[in-house]
């Protein structure tokens, strides 16, 4: 598999987590805000290309291997102190809701204790996390495809059995879709450099830069739109998994195709977010990365007990805030690079 494919896939795999593939951070982000929202979708797509594109391309150019290499010269110590703070924050509250979303998976639809969901996750994931980068990149190239693939069959089969119109609604469109998904692009992008400054080695050119950032814009906004167009055309009201409760109102078929998928959404992106935060602290703390993968395993025992939709809503929106300003950063500073 070609270097540009492996990153792309890591790219895709940390984006599409349980709150995408549950179909909640399509709701949350877009469909409350009508059917303009499918344009928000298009212009997610767009932005998570060019600001991949702006991170691998400094990154080819630069070798950074690590956040304080990639911001060094852009911030003081102090500002990438508290930045640093930020997003690791952010990637353990991901780990922690990506936990959750198991323990959701579960008790819903395995009718089985939610600890062992939430158990269950955390094992995998120290599992992968022995493994180092070279456990992410190909727990990625294995499993990222198949939820590709698993989500366009979906789609077409909906399509195909169904013949569907939208019935969506909820109590009060509003009409700030635009600015709801640049927030959603936003918090995404506070992962994005933790986890592809981790895979330097493979972001040889600018070449396999710009390759696998727009290969995995182009597939994040094609993934993105099928769920749109599912969800918007079905009553998924207070579903704690939308997408699942949605493929069950089909069939048992597209129930049983469809659950495969949201674990391995979940999946790939807690052993993303979860290694970020495990190199980040062993930098910080000089915790080793065995006792690191415990310990946040340890939080997200914890945390997953909140519930996988309140966590959604409550921590994604705070940290899209955030990641406002870390997004127009990388962008303004990107842009010499790509030009490079």
């Amino acid at each position: 598999m070609p270097n540009w494919l492996k990153v792309s896939l890591v790219f895709i795999g940390t984006v599409i987590g349980a709150g995408f593939a549950s179909g909640q951070e399509i709701i949350q982000f877009f469909i409350i805000y009508g059917e303009k929202s499918i344009w928000g979708i298009v212009i997610s797509g767009v932005l998570f290309g060019l600001i991949a594109t702006a991170v691998m391309c400094k990154i080819s150019v630069t070798g950074a291997s690590s956040m304080e290499d990639y911001f060094g010269d852009i911030m003081n110590g102090a500002m990438l102190f508290v930045l640093d703070l930020i997003i690791t924050l952010f990637m353990l509250s991901s780990f922690c809701i990506m936990v959750a979303g198991s323990g959701a998976v579960f008790h819903e639809q395995l009718i089985l204790p939610l600890w062992l969901g939430i158990a269950t996750m955390c094992a995998i994931c120290i599992f992968v996390f022995w493994r180092g980068i070279d456990g992410i990149v190909e727990l990625n190239a294995l499993l990222t495809p198949i939820m590709i693939v698993g989500i366009i069959i979906l789609g077409a089969y909906i399509y195909a059995t169904n013949g569907i119109s939208a019935i969506f609604s909820v109590d009060k469109l509003q009409n700030n879709w635009l600015l709801s998904s640049i927030i959603y692009v936003s918090y995404n992008t506070l992962t994005l450099v933790v986890v592809m400054t981790a895979l330097n080695k493979l972001i040889e050119s600018k070449a396999t830069a710009v390759v696998s950032a727009l290969f995995g814009g182009t597939v994040l906004c094609a993934m993105a739109a099928i769920l749109w167009w599912i969800l918007y055309n079905m009553d998924t009201a207070g579903a704690e998994l939308p997408m699942l409760h949605a493929a069950g109102a089909i069939s048992s078929v597209a129930k049983g195709m469809y659950l495969p998928i949201l674990y391995i959404a979940m999946l790939t992106t807690a052993v993303a977010n979860g290694f970020g935060v495990i190199k980040n602290i062993k930098v910080r703390f000089g915790i080793s990365e065995k006792l690191g993968s415990v310990l946040i395993c340890l939080v997200a025992l914890a945390v997953g007990f909140a519930g996988f939709g309140w966590l959604v809503g409550r921590l994604y929106s705070l940290f899209g805030f955030v990641g406002l300003g870390v997004m127009l950063i990388i962008l303004i500073d990107g842009i010499k690079y790509m030009k490079y």
